[in-house]
């Protein structure tokens, strides 16, 4: 039987386990990364999903009907939510989608 104490060794491990379970846990973690019109959401959701970034639309029903419900002046309603470690592959595809779009202009 190892003395835990005196090697160190169970330091060690749980650092080595709990913070490889935090990591998972903050990668899981469901964020929004953006908020807009409800057509735009819904081409930014396509957008991310054929790049393989699994994607939930918040408030996709009601950012339609009557947005002023959701959103405070019924501004960008509709919101879409994403794993967090997606995070920075999504920014870029949505920085891509908003200057196509200034570009159409």
């Amino acid at each position: 039987m190892i003395d835990f104490d005196k090697t160190g060794e169970a330091n060690f491990l749980n650092r080595l386990l709990f913070d490889d379970m935090t990591t998972k846990q903050n990668d899981l973690d469901l964020i929004v990364i953006y908020s807009g019109s409800p057509i735009d959401s819904e081409i930014i959701k396509d957008i991310l999903t054929e790049n393989g970034i699994a994607v939930n639309i918040k408030n996709e029903l009601m950012g339609t009907i009557a947005p002023w419900h959701v959103s405070a002046g019924g501004i960008n309603p509709v919101e879409i939510v994403i794993f967090a470690k997606d995070k920075e592959q999504a920014l870029r595809l949505i920085k891509e989608f908003n200057k196509g779009q200034r570009a159409d202009l």
